[in-house]
This record gives C-alpha cells, structure tokens and sequence, in this order.
C-alpha cells in the first residue's frame, strides 16, 4: 500500500447547513470533541478531522474504535493501518500508511522569535538567522521536527529541540536518524503559506491526494444499520437536528439527537425522553407524528413526516390560523388534567388536512407561568 496524504479544507463548514449534516456523520466521541471548542474555526478543523476519520473506516473497512497510546497518539488495536492527524488554517491533513506515520501542517504566520531557545538548536537558531526567508524556514523546519516527534509517537510530549534539523534545511526529501527511531521525511509543498512535512519508515514519496466534501459525506444517514437517504436539513432544536429523508419512495423525518449546550433549558436523557413523551401524548390524545425506529447507540429517531408549513409560517403568511388555535384549545383540558405542559410555540405545529400535529414529542411538569394562557396564547393571538 503506497503511503497516502490526504488534504482536505474545511471552509465549506462556515454554511451552517453543511455543518450540521457533516456534525451527524462523525462519531459521538468525535462530536464531543467538536463541542468542547469555543472558537469556530477549532470546531470547523475538529469536523475535518472527524470525517477523515470516518473516510479512514470506510476506506479500509474499519469498526474497530480508536486507541490513544500514553502521549495520545491514536491508532487501531488491529494495526491494519496507521495513521496520523493534523490540522491548522484551514486544512486538516491525514496520512495514511502500513507502518507507523506522522505528519504535521502549519499554516504560515507571525514568526514568534522569543520561542526559538524552546523550540529549537542552536544550529537551527544560526540558519534561521542566515535564512533568506525566514518564515518559510521557521515554519518548514517546525514542522519536520514536529512530524518526526509524532511518528515516533511521543508528539509534543519532547520539546522540539531534542531533534536537530539544520542539516536537512535545503532537502525536500531526506533521511534521518535518532534516537535509534530512523525515518525518512518529505516535504509537502501542495498549498500556498503552509508548511506540511511527512515522516515514515519509508523511503518512498507519499502520494497527495485533495479531498473535496462530496469525497467525505455520503447522501445518506444511517439507522439501526438501514440508509435514509437525505433530502434537506429542516432545523435545529433544543435537542436535536432534524432531516428531510427517504427510504423506500417514503419520506420520513430523522431527528439526530445533539449534545450542544443551552443556556435555558437543562436535559437528561434525552433520546429517552423523546421515547416516553412521543408514547406519553399519544396516550391522553395529543396527535403527534407516528414514530417509526429508534436507534439508540447513534441517538437517531425516524418520525411520521408531516407535509405543509408551521403554524409560525402561517401566520407570516398572514394565513387563518383559528381552527388550529381551536384544536390546540381543545387540548388543553387533557394536557392540565395530566399536569403536563407542551412547547406552545407555533413553530411546534402544523395543520394538515383538517388535523393539528404538535410535531415535537416535549413535554414538561404543568407549570402556570409555562401553560398556553400565561405564555403561549400571546403567539398564537
């Protein structure tokens, strides 16, 4: 198997849309990961990394989960393949190989000199000195020296300065040797202002491939093993996303369960939640979309899709919304008598061919300042 470098950039993710259904196609522990960034663009090369991962599993039929060793390298248990991850700008990079790999990109900058007794040797410090472009040099050898320390698989673990680079500086391709870990290292010269250098127990030229999105993300959502194919994104929720999808000329709702913060509302389990209110308000009456498969390791639920637009969308319309408001009234004495309030917000309905559907499952423990009266008539008004 040649040694493999993977190029892909994450730009496409500023689309809030594009975000949300990529978001959905990594695994939970690379969402998790996802949502611990504060900043947007640490959210967007996290993603990157998340469906390079994934292309990774498809690529060579990997279930396996993922293994870190002690200075949090990841690997498979199977050893199948390694690989190595590495983000910065607005490109994440990922090498792939049948023996060990590191890769590191940089995206050229600001050159922080007052981190060069840190980083580099003496040696290393002189050629920068002498170098007639400095940025280039200073991101070029950090990322040798970077990439070298993560096929070793210790990373930054060691400070750079442990490896001495200065003799390679005008080599795009070279051998190196120490501390008994020999390796040979290739510069990457594929994107304008970034410095990208490959380190392998080959001495073979990696083989660059650019990905573009539609190479990462299929058409299609999985649940309980069977595709739904993708039709749109709908919305965003408290609790989850949700999906226009097909299967089988039938159109459904996929509503993916999130696990983003929210600042006024706090949750439990929420796919059990949405399992035991759907089952709650079909009981006393309330009409709901039917609800079809649960999946309950990918946190996935196929729902009765309902065609026509949101009470919130009528009235923007300036359509007639009183037989629903009528219908929604007519709830009321069962909603109360079972000390439950629902979300009354009208983005939560649609009325559809004589009928209302409150096509959210929530509910909540009757509160007064929360019941239709008090909080949601004045929307509905």
């Amino acid at each position: 198997m040649p040694i493999s470098l993977y190029l892909f950039r994450v730009t496409a993710f500023e689309n809030p849309s594009v975000f949300i259904k990529a978001y959905h196609r990594i695994d939970e522990d690379r969402q998790k990961r996802v949502d611990r960034y504060a900043k947007e663009e640490d959210k967007f090369l996290a993603l990157g990394a998340g469906l390079l991962i994934r292309f990774l599993r498809k690529q060579f039929g990997i279930e396996e989960d993922l293994c870190y060793n002690e200075w949090g390298k990841a690997y498979f248990p199977s050893r199948k393949i390694c690989f190595n991850l590495s983000h910065s700008g607005e490109y994440v990079a990922l090498a792939v190989s049948e023996q060990e790999v590191g890769v590191d990109i940089q995206k050229q900058g600001e050159v922080r000199e007052a981190i060069f007794p840190k980083v580099f040797t003496e040696q290393e410090i002189q050629g920068y000195q002498s170098a007639e472009d400095k940025t280039d040099y200073f991101f070029s050898l950090w990322s040798e020296k970077e990439s070298y320390l993560k096929y070793v698989g210790v990373g930054l673990s060691r400070p750079l300065s442990v490896v001495d680079f200065s003799a390679f500086v005008n080599q795009d391709h070279f051998a190196c040797h120490f501390d008994e870990n020999p390796a040979y290292l290739t510069k990457i010269r594929a994107i304008p202002g970034y410095s990208i250098c490959l380190a392998s127990s080959s001495a073979e030229i990696p083989t660059v491939h650019k990905l573009e999105l539609s190479d990462l993300m299929d058409a299609s959502l999985m649940v309980n093993g069977e595709p739904y194919k993708l039709v749109r994104f709908l919305g965003k929720g408290k609790g989850g996303h949700s999906f226009l999808v097909e299967k089988e000329a039938r159109t459904y709702v996929l509503k993916a369960i999130h696990h983003l913060p929210c600042s006024y509302y706090e949750f439990g389990d929420k796919l059990g939640s949405e399992k035991a209110d759907y089952a709650f308000l079909r009981g006393i009456g309330i009409r709901v979309p039917h609800l079809f498969e649960v999946d309950e390791k990918k946190e996935r639920l196929v729902k009765e899709f309902i065609p026509g637009v949101t009470i919130a969308e009528e009235k923007e319309l300036g359509n007639d919304i009183s037989k629903a408001r009528e219908i929604l009234q007519s709830w009321l004495p069962l909603l109360y008598q079972n000390n439950t309030n629902i979300d009354y917000f009208p983005t939560n309905f649609i009325y559809y061919q004589g009928e209302l559907y409150y096509i959210d499952y929530e509910r909540n423990s009757y509160m007064e300042q929360w019941d239709y009266e008090h909080w949601g008539k004045e929307y509905w008004e």
